[in-house]
């Protein structure tokens, strides 16, 4: 569904923008895939991780020289830090 906002944003004649506030590195990786897929001219806004106290991925977010390397994401073996994630009830 984000790829056609990017394709309806693109052919209005508006420039789409691919950002976070804050996010781990498991919110950032899935914003770099839909960067990566939808082909961008711009730079994205993705290096946020680094301000959080500790993140959800052991290791963080590999970004180097203003680039996140997705294919490194897999072959480095990244994995989900579960002593950082908090049970939540939507009770």
């Amino acid at each position: 569904r984000t790829l056609e906002i990017i394709l309806i944003c693109r052919e209005s004649g508006k420039t789409p923008v691919i950002s976070s506030s804050i996010e781990s590195s498991l919110g950032l990786a899935v914003l770099a895939h839909v960067a990566s897929a939808s082909n961008l001219e711009i730079p994205v806004g993705l290096d946020t991780a680094r301000l959080l106290a500790a993140d959800l991925i052991t290791p963080s977010l590999p970004v180097e020289k203003h680039t996140i390397n997705i294919p490194r994401l897999y072959a480095d073996g990244y994995m989900i830090n579960r002593a950082q994630i908090e049970e939540v009830s939507l009770e």
